[in-house]
Parts: structure tokens; C-alpha cells; sequence
């Protein structure tokens, strides 16, 4: 088996294929963390900043709505996502069941990956 870009199928590519899917799944869980201490918004405005702690509130504004907020909210309801709320709650761990959820598919993905890149390694050509 050769890989698309005809490299052929050593343990050296596998290596260095997991390498960098790793590096790839670091940066994306970085920038999840990343977005979740410094707020989602972004950087705010100092006028925003300013009425936050002055106490203004602009009432003509809509609510910002969060991207995954409806989905949380739905999976949340059901008794296995109270659960997993629960557990993330008592272990201090500030994901919603969501990002939870998406963050053990992605790293099954991974692993999935990385398993089956060893064991076609090992398959003769």
C-alpha cells in the first residue's frame, strides 16, 4: 500500500504522519482553550469594557447566542448529559457537555487512526 503522495509505507512515514496529526489535534485543542480563557467574543472595545464595569447597559442590543448553545442545551436535558454536567462540574472542568462529547470523538478519531496506521504497517504489500 502506498500513501497519496507516493511515499511508500514505512514505520519512518507512519511516524512522522501521527506526528503531525498530533501537532494538528495540539493546535486545535490550544485554540479551543485559548478561545475559552480569553472569552469567545474576541477582543472587546474599551467602551464595552467600560460599560461592562460602569454598570451601562444597552437594552437595544440582541443577546449574543452561542454557537453550540442550542445543541448543549438539548443534549444537556437528557439524563446520560446531566450526568456527564455533573461530573465535569465536580471535577472542575470548565467544558460544556458538547465541547465534552466532541473532544472524546475527536480523540477516538485519533486513536482509530493511529492504530490503524500501525497495524497497515505491519500488513505485507
Amino acid at each position: 500500500m502506498r500513501l497519496p503522495l507516493n511515499l511508500p509505507l514505512t514505520q519512518t512515514n507512519m511516524l512522522i504522519i501521527g506526528a503531525i496529526v498530533l501537532i494538528g489535534l495540539f493546535a486545535v485543542v490550544a485554540t479551543m482553550g485559548r478561545k475559552r480563557i480569553d472569552g469567545a467574543g474576541g477582543s472587546k472595545s474599551v467602551d464595552d469594557r467600560l460599560s461592562q464595569f460602569a454598570g451601562r447597559v444597552d437594552r437595544n442590543q440582541p443577546a449574543e447566542v452561542k454557537p453550540l448553545a442550542k445543541i448543549d442545551a438539548a443534549v444537556s436535558k437528557g439524563k446520560q448529559g446531566s450526568q456527564i454536567a455533573r461530573d465535569l462540574a465536580r471535577a472542575d472542568i470548565k467544558l460544556t457537555v458538547t465541547e465534552f462529547i466532541g473532544v472524546k470523538l475527536l480523540a477516538a478519531l485519533v486513536l482509530s487512526a493511529l492504530v490503524g496506521g500501525v497495524m497497515l504497517s505491519f500488513a505485507p504489500n
